[in-house]
């Protein structure tokens, strides 16, 4: 299986009882700002649109925790805002022509792949 990742600022565990939580903001914020939010969510549907992923919320579109033991992206970080915010993206990329031909003109860009064994692969 093949995947990617999007790392922000900040550690959005507040639960006390999870190891290393930010249940008293120590850590950083405990919630995403509202611009890392919604540029998130721009780089997930941009993903969406390169690599073909279905906008699909139960097969392909998943938290970290769902593959791992670990707790992130964090209790308190609000996933069904973040859904929202990708299909809201969807929708106007889809309306728009403009928005469509760019994304075509940035396909067309070259790409470095880097594998986990940190092979660059074009």
């Amino acid at each position: 299986m093949k995947s990617l990742g999007i790392a922000l600022h900040g550690n959005f565990e507040i639960d006390h009882r999870v190891p290393h939580s930010n249940a008293d903001g120590s850590f950083g914020d405990q919630r995403p700002t509202e611009i890392q939010l919604k540029n998130a969510a721009r780089i997930v549907t941009l993903w969406c649109y390169l690599f073909k992923i279905p906008l699909d919320f139960t097969n392909s579109i998943l938290p970290h925790n769902h593959f791992t033991g670990k707790s992130c992206p964090g209790s308190n970080f609000p996933y069904s805002e973040f859904q929202k915010w990708i299909e809201f993206f969807d929708e106007q990329w889809q309306k728009s022509e403009f928005i469509r031909e760019k994304l075509a003109e940035f396909k067309l860009k070259p790409y470095l792949y880097v594998e986990h064994d940190g092979e660059v692969h074009p």
